[in-house]
C-alpha cells in the first residue's frame, strides 16, 4: 500500500523501506508457518485500506575539510527527522490500488552544528492532505478538494508515495520464499533496486541485502516473524559528494497478510567529496552514524 521511499538527498543517506517490503500485492495469499518455516503471504490492496506510518531519522556526523594537506574545518553535523503519515486507499484496480489520500500529520526536521541545539524546520507538507493518483505510469499530485499544489509540494508527496509498481518485486520475492531459522536469504540486487530505487537514475544505490528468520512471535492478531537484515547504500547525496554505508537491523512481518508491521536499521555511514570554491579545491570526508525507526499500523 504506502510505500516508505528514502528520501533525497539522505540526511547522509537514507530514510529507507519499511513499508515497501512486503505489504500489498495483486493477487491474495494467506502466509504460513511450520517447523518448515515461515511463508509470507500477500494480501491485495482494497478500497479504504488505511496504513498509519510513522519514521524516524537520527544520525550523526564528524566532517573534515583539508585543502593542500592543511585542515580548514572540523564540524560535527545532527540531524533528527520525524515523520508521520496516513494513507487511505480510494480506489483499486486489478487488485492494485490506483488513487490514495495522504494526510502529513507531522514532518519535520531538526539540524544542528557542533553540539549548538538546532531549530526543527517543518516541511511545507506538514499538517496537510493530498489526492494521489497513478495513470499511465505517472504519480498525479492535487490538494484533497482536486485543486492544483505547489510543485515543491507535489515533489514532496510524489517522493513518498514511489511508483504503482514499486513494492511488486519485493512482494513476489517475499511471498514466494520459505524462510527457515537462521537461514540466510539474498535478495537480488534488481530486486532492490526496483524497490527502492535509485541506481536507475544515477542516484542512490541499494543492494547486498540477506534476510534471516530470527524468530516467529505469538501475537493477538496472528504470529509475526522478527527478520534480521543488512544491506548497503552507495551513492551520490548532491554537491559532489558520496556516501557508503552498511546498515543492519530488524523487520516484524505479519505472516498471514506479509504486511511490514515495524522496523529498525542502523549502521555506519562515510562521506567523502571535492569541493571547488573561488579557485580552492577542499576535500571533505565524513564519518558517522545514522538510525531509521518506522511502524505500520493498518486498518
Amino acid at each position: 500500500m504506502h510505500r516508505l521511499k528514502p528520501a533525497k538527498p539522505i540526511p547522509l543517506a537514507a530514510a529507507l523501506l519499511l513499508a515497501s517490503c512486503a505489504t500489498t500485492g495483486t493477487t491474495g495469499k494467506t502466509g504460513t508457518w511450520s517447523q518448515a518455516g515461515v511463508t509470507f503471504g500477500s494480501r491485495p490492496a482494497k478500497k479504504g485500506d488505511v496504513d498509519d506510518s510513522r519514521q524516524s531519522i537520527i544520525s550523526h556526523m564528524r566532517v573534515v575539510v583539508t585543502s593542500g594537506g592543511r585542515t580548514l574545518a572540523v564540524r560535527t553535523l545532527d540531524r533528527k527527522q520525524h515523520k508521520r503519515v496516513v494513507a487511505t486507499i480510494l480506489s483499486v484496480k486489478d487488485g492494485g490500488d490506483t488513487e490514495q489520500r495522504l494526510h502529513f500529520l507531522e514532518s519535520t526536521k531538526t539540524s544542528s552544528v557542533d553540539g549548538r541545539p538546532g531549530v526543527p524546520t517543518i516541511s511545507p507538507v506538514s499538517g496537510k492532505t493530498y489526492v494521489v493518483r497513478f495513470v499511465k505510469g505517472k504519480v498525479e499530485v492535487t490538494s484533497d478538494d482536486g485543486g492544483a499544489v505547489p510543485e515543491a509540494e507535489a515533489a514532496i508527496v510524489r517522493e513518498e508515495v514511489g511508483s504503482a509498481d514499486q513494492g511488486d518485486a519485493m512482494d513476489a520475492f517475499m511471498s514466494s520464499h520459505t524462510f527457515e531459522k537462521g537461514v540466510s536469504i539474498a535478495v537480488p540486487d534488481d530486486v532492490v533496486t526496483k524497490t527502492f530505487g535509485g541506481s536507475a537514475d544515477g542516484g542512490l544505490r541499494f543492494g547486498g541485502m540477506t534476510l534471516v528468520l530470527t524468530e516467529v512471535r505469538s501475537k493477538k492478531a496472528g504470529p509475526v516473524a522478527v527478520l534480521a537484515t543488512s544491506f548497503r547504500i552507495t551513492g551520490p547525496v548532491g554537491n559532489g559528494a558520496t556516501i557508503s554505508a552498511r546498515m543492519k537491523g530488524t523487520f516484524i512481518i505479519d505472516i498471514a497478510s506479509g504486511s511490514v508491521l515495524s522496523g529498525t536499521f542502523s549502521g555506519p555511514v562515510e562521506m567523502s567529496g571535492t569541493l571547488h570554491d573561488g579557485g580552492v579545491v577542499a576535500e571533505i570526508k565524513g564519518t558517522g552514524t545514522m538510525t531509521v525507526t518506522g511502524s505500520d499500523a493498518y486498518e
